[in-house]
């Protein structure tokens, strides 16, 4: 049982209100992008309609983050905000799992403090809290997975090797990658000192994972789940692909994935978790060495190598978000050695500097990320897809207010350059229960299609184009722009269209 001095409860106190306060200050203010319309679209339609509570298998993805945001959706009337808050909670439960699994492996309260401040501060675990994605609620879920393993093979408990198998169980039904922490659920015997407890431990892994694969077996109540797999093997290469070529994705992601990294933990909180790993295997008598914390580091170690590198050798199509299930080890890492360095430093001013040297690079990305997408340091990965490339939605919300407004007074058409993503998932959100409204997606387009140019008989018509840049759409006698909405910093822009009917234009 940990016991909470004054001081303790204040630090607590003081890390739950920056949390709350870095994730909900203008939540709203980033644009809706691709993943984001079609899964907090999916959450809504499967609020509507019970029989679509598995949409998401349709495209192989699984249903637990949609499942709590129905539940959310009944309470935020905004769909992306009941979204993103989703995955702010889900980071709120990541923050308190964090702390505990850091006081279980090192058993200092101060390295467990070092870690949750690490993970409110640093712009992954900032950034990815705040979009409506299922990787703040996968990272939330293995934490908690390695949290309670860890209680089980130390205590022998069969209460602690059951809930250990409902949070891995949780993490099975929100992402494929989950099934990591099945792989590597035996590092948890590094905690059994006698080997005469390890049969008892054997016997408690079998309820663990019974749990586990009975939630994750929940997904044959729909015909869909075989999708998952297939879904699977678009993104990572089989294993006979990568005995015939094992090195074909390997090389080539490993310094992106890396790179990538590097950049959304900031290279000081890169350069001290690294130090805390070297610091286990100084000497016992040095004065920084972590030794007697040597299985704790070689757990923390094994899982976040195991699936980077893994990552790196089947991944056909990466991105950096798939490393933030792995980065909470590299935090506590991270925490052990600052503590070992505040213990060791003498006079307040070289702790200063030090706090500064680990934290001012992320409070300045995150003060960016809070108040300006545009301007915001993060990689350039991720700026491309949140902010300046075509799956970043600027002008959506204007786009939706001006449409709203028009059908006070009349009925409305929008068609939309693309079928599935952002269009016109983005547009369904906020619209799909207007009655004036109707919308459709075309795909492929070049010219406005002759679908939409008939609709203009009929009724006040727009069109949308999203992907395309101006100079790739056709001259057209009957469209009118109304609007072109600058994608973040590019020479990107969404374009929308009034279309006239032909009549009008003489035709």
């Amino acid at each position: 049982m940990v016991h909470f001095t004054k001081k303790d409860l204040w630090l607590t106190m003081g890390l739950t209100i920056a949390f709350w306060v870095t994730r909900l200050v203008n939540l709203r203010l980033w644009p809706i992008f691709t993943d984001e319309a079609i899964y907090t679209r999916w959450s809504q339609i499967g609020l509507n309609d019970a029989s679509l509570r598995f949409i998401s298998l349709t495209d192989g993805k699984q249903p637990l983050w949609h499942w709590v945001t129905i539940a959310a959706m009944k309470v935020i009337s905004d769909p992306l905000l009941a979204g993103r808050f989703v995955s702010v909670s889900a980071g709120f439960f990541a923050m308190i799992g964090i702390w505990l699994l850091a006081y279980e492996l090192f058993g200092k309260k101060r390295i467990a403090f070092i870690a949750a401040s690490l993970y409110v501060l640093v712009p992954f675990t900032l950034l990815y809290d705040r979009i409506a994605l299922v990787d703040s609620m996968l990272s939330m879920w293995g934490i908690w997975v390695l949290y309670l393993g860890v209680k089980t093979a130390k205590s022998l408990r069969f209460d602690y090797a059951m809930l250990t198998g409902f949070a891995l169980g949780a993490g099975l039904l929100t992402k494929s990658p989950a099934v990591f922490w099945q792989y590597l659920y035996p590092l948890n015997l590094l905690f059994i000192k006698e080997k005469k407890r390890i049969p008892r431990w054997i016997l408690l892994v079998i309820p663990t994972m019974l749990i586990a694969e009975g939630m994750r077996n929940v997904l044959r109540l729909s015909p869909w789940m075989y999708i998952i797999g297939r879904k699977n093997l678009e993104f990572v290469t089989s294993f006979g692909e990568f005995l015939r070529e094992p090195f074909r994705w390997f090389w080539g992601n490993l310094p992106s994935l890396w790179h990538w990294w590097l950049g959304s933990v900031t290279w000081p909180v890169m350069l001290v978790g690294i130090a805390g790993l070297a610091f286990v295997f100084l000497p016992q008598h040095h004065v920084l060495s972590l030794q007697k914390n040597k299985r704790a580091a070689m757990f923390l170690f094994i899982h976040a190598l195991f699936p980077f590198l893994i990552s790196a050798a089947f991944g056909k199509v990466i991105f950096a978000r798939y490393l933030l299930f792995i980065t909470p080890p590299l935090l506590l890492m991270a925490a052990a050695a600052s503590q070992r360095i505040f213990s060791l430093a003498r006079g307040v001013r070289i702790k200063i500097i030090f706090c500064l040297f680990l934290f001012v690079a992320s409070a300045y990305m995150d003060y960016k990320i809070l108040t300006d997408p545009v301007g915001a340091p993060i990689i350039q990965a991720d700026r491309d897809q949140y902010v300046n490339g075509f799956p970043a939605g600027w002008g959506i919300d204007e786009t939706i207010a001006f449409l709203k407004e028009r059908a006070l007074k009349e009925k409305i058409f929008l068609g939309t350059q693309g079928t599935f993503g952002l269009m016109p998932a983005s547009f369904e959100l906020y619209l799909w229960d207007n009655p004036n409204i109707e919308i459709k997606g075309f795909w492929p387009v070049s010219a406005v299609p002759d679908e939409v140019t008939a609709k203009a008989e009929e009724k006040t018509t727009y069109f949308i184009y999203y992907e395309s840049r101006e100079a790739q759409i056709p001259p057209q006698d009957n469209l009118i722009l109304w609007k072109k909405f600058r994608k973040g910093a590019s020479d990107r822009f969404m374009y929308v269209y009034e279309v006239l009917p032909m009549v009008k234009n003489g035709k």
